[in-house]
C-alpha cells in the first residue's frame, strides 16, 4: 500500500478523532484514542472503558490537543509524532535509527545503573549523535564537559544535549528505548512537511 496514503490516512484518521473530541465535549478529560498497530484503525475509547484491545496502542485525547485562547485546538504537531512513528519519511526514520544506535552502544558499553546524569548530544549542522555521562566526564579530570566535547566533536558548530531519561528507561528486563520520544526529538531537527 501507498506509503504517503497511510500516513495521510492516519493523519486524518487523529485529526478528526481530535476535532470530534472537541466538537461535543463540556471539559477536557483523559479519553483516549488508540491506533491499532496492525491495521492502524483509528478509535476513541472513554476513560470509563477500562478493557484494553488487543495489537492497539492508547495516547491520551490530551496528546492530540492544545491550549488556544478559552478552549483547545488540534495540536497538528503531535498529530505528526504519532504518524512518523508509524510511518516515519526517510529522514526521520534515519534519525531514530541512529539514535538508538548510538543510545544501545552508550548503554551496552557504559551499563549505567542510573541515567540522572546521562545525555544525548545532538550536533545541530550533521544530526550526529553522542552519548555520554557527566559526572564520569567531569570526574575523569579537571576540563570542562563543554572541553571534552569539543575535543570530541570538533566538526560541530553547536550540540544540543537532552536527559537520556527522557527517551530510556530501566525495567526489571533491561533497558527500554521510547522510538516515540526519539521521533518527538527528530522532529524539532527535521521538517517533514518537504517529505510530502
Amino acid at each position: 500500500m501507498d506509503y504517503k496514503f497511510q500516513q495521510d490516512k492516519l493523519r486524518n484518521d487523529l485529526t478528526y478523532q481530535a476535532k470530534r473530541y472537541l466538537g461535543y465535549a463540556e471539559d477536557i478529560h483523559f479519553d483516549n484514542v488508540y491506533v491499532n498497530e496492525t491495521t492502524f484503525e483509528v478509535g476513541f475509547q472513554s476513560r470509563h472503558d477500562n478493557t484494553r484491545l488487543p495489537d492497539c496502542k492508547y495516547y491520551s485525547i490530551c496528546d492530540l490537543i492544545e491550549r488556544d485562547g478559552l478552549w483547545f485546538k488540534v495540536d497538528k504537531k503531535s498529530i505528526e509524532v504519532i504518524v512518523q512513528t508509524y510511518f516515519p519519511c526517510e529522514r526521520v526514520k534515519k534519525f531514530v535509527d541512529e539514535a538508538v544506535n548510538c543510545i544501545r552502544d552508550f548503554l551496552i558499553k557504559e551499563r549505567p545503573t542510573q541515567l540522572h546524569s546521562c545525555k544525548l548530544g545532538v550536533g545541530k549542522s550533521s544530526l550526529t549523535f553522542m552519548c555520554f555521562d557527566e559526572s564520569v566526564e567531569n570526574a575523569a579530570d579537571e576540563t570542562s564537559l563543554e572541553e571534552c566535547i569539543e575535543d570530541d566533536w570538533e566538526d560541530f558548530e553547536a550540540l544540543d544535549t537532552y536527559a537520556l531519561s527522557s527517551s530510556v528507561s530501566i525495567t526489571s528486563e533491561g533497558y527500554k528505548i521510547s522510538t516515540d520520544k526519539l521521533t518527538k526529538l527528530a522532529l524539532e531537527y527535521i521538517d517533514v512537511t518537504i517529505d510530502q
